[in-house]
């Protein structure tokens, strides 16, 4: 159906109106919504910076504290033993494992020993024939000494009968003079002398004899103490060198943490000072120094500190936590660390007098994990702030919002 052409145009210049009303009455809502927000702003108290700046505080403290070097170290046994064969062998039987406890005596090792056995047979055999010439050598002595008596005696009638003139000087020197001075030379030079050389010939066996013995024993190697094999290092067929170790002991009856102290520590440290052993888990135990090692390790410019162990239940290759007390102050000043700011050399802290914060400079002494101790104008009991130090300055005001009793 057509509609008529005046009556469009009638509608669509109401469409038109309606469009500017809804218009007029978003903007007037609008208008009412941001100003009533403005006039609530206006209402509003001032920001909390006007009344200063956010703090927290804790007092300053007057007791005891102990400064501490800390370091980290490992527990071993005090007596730890590298065993090695004495002699190039053959492994023949390995008695023990890892892990295993052993007594003092007990046999760990068996090497290969008829070749060890062989060369002692042979030296005992030497040491044998070495005494045989010693013997004859002794007994040729004595003869040569009987011998020398008979010849004094026949030289002192030659020389009789040389006087009385019943034998010629030729007979005399030789039946009388030349065999005493033969039998002289033999029992006082010759005979001793070879006496000399099979003792020393005896001593060299007998020598060697003990070198085979102690190597056939060195065939078998024994625990030193009683204790724990912590390493195996070889096994059966392989070859023992003297100097490299087939098992390692530990003697846990003992133990001590070793600890690798720096050279600028090391002044610090004396035998028989404190030390605080934490352990793992957060139990602690208290020792001391008991050996500071004489060298120092040139390449890690440190030193080994020991301090025993007497913890239950420890076992070599745990890592402890070890404190060493280097000094101490009682009835000291106490602030938290964080309450101490440095620049240029100098040291203050801030604390709140009268809502404001007061710079007050300090001289800061020992010094824990969590607290200075200061001298400057500071009483105990007195706040002195912990946090947003960068925002402070003399006579700032502060707003403390948390005051905690204890620092």
């Amino acid at each position: 159906m057509n509609l008529p052409l005046n009556f469009l145009k009638i509608f669509s210049t109401v469409k038109r109106q309606v469009k500017a009303v809804l218009l007029v009455v978003i903007l007037a809502a609008l208008g009412l919504v941001v100003g009533t927000k403005i006039m609530a702003l206006r209402q509003l108290p001032p920001p909390a910076q006007a009344a200063g700046v956010p703090v927290e505080t804790v007092p300053v403290i007057a007791g005891t504290i102990t400064e501490s070097l800390s370091y980290t170290g490992t527990i071993e046994s005090a007596h730890r033993a590298s065993l090695a064969s004495k002699v190039m062998a053959e492994i023949r039987t390995l008695t023990v494992k890892e892990g295993d406890r052993v007594t003092r005596g007990q046999v760990l090792v068996v090497l290969n020993d008829e070749e060890l056995k062989e060369r002692l047979n042979q030296a005992a055999a030497a040491v044998d024939q070495a005494r045989a010439v010693l013997e004859q050598a002794e007994g040729a002595l004595s003869v040569s000494r009987t011998n020398l008596e008979k010849a004094a005696a026949n030289y002192k009638r030659g020389q009789e009968l040389l006087a009385a003139g019943a034998i010629a000087p030729s007979v005399f020197e030789n039946q009388y003079e030349l065999p005493y001075q033969q039998a002289k030379e033999s029992a006082e030079r010759t005979a001793p002398a070879q006496v000399r050389a099979a003792r020393a010939q005896l001593a060299q066996a007998e020598a060697g004899l003990a070198l085979a013995r102690s190597a056939y024993q060195d065939a078998t190697i024994k625990a030193p103490f009683n204790g724990v094999v912590t390493a195996v290092h070889n096994y059966p067929g392989d070859l023992a060198v003297p100097g490299k170790p087939i098992l390692t002991l530990d003697d846990t009856g003992k133990m001590v943490a070793r600890i690798k102290v720096a050279e600028a520590d090391l002044p610090f440290l004396k035998v028989g000072q404190k030390a605080t052993l934490r352990y793992p888990g957060g139990r602690e135990t208290a020792s001391q120094v008991s050996r500071i090692y004489p060298a120092e390790d040139p390449l890690t410019r440190s030193t080994i500190v020991e301090v025993p162990v007497s913890s239950p239940g420890v076992r070599p290759g745990m890592s402890v936590e070890v404190s060493f007390v280097v000094s101490q102050s009682e009835r000291a000043l106490l602030v938290p660390r964080r309450a101490v700011k440095t620049e240029q050399g100098r040291a203050w802290v801030f604390a709140v007098r009268n809502g404001r914060a007061v710079q007050v400079p300090v001289t800061p002494g020992l010094k824990n994990e969590t607290h200075y101790e200061v001298k400057g104008d500071l009483k105990p009991g007195e706040p002195v702030v912990v946090s947003d130090l960068t925002r402070l300055y003399d006579g700032k005001e502060v707003l403390v919002y948390q005051e905690r009793r204890k620092s």
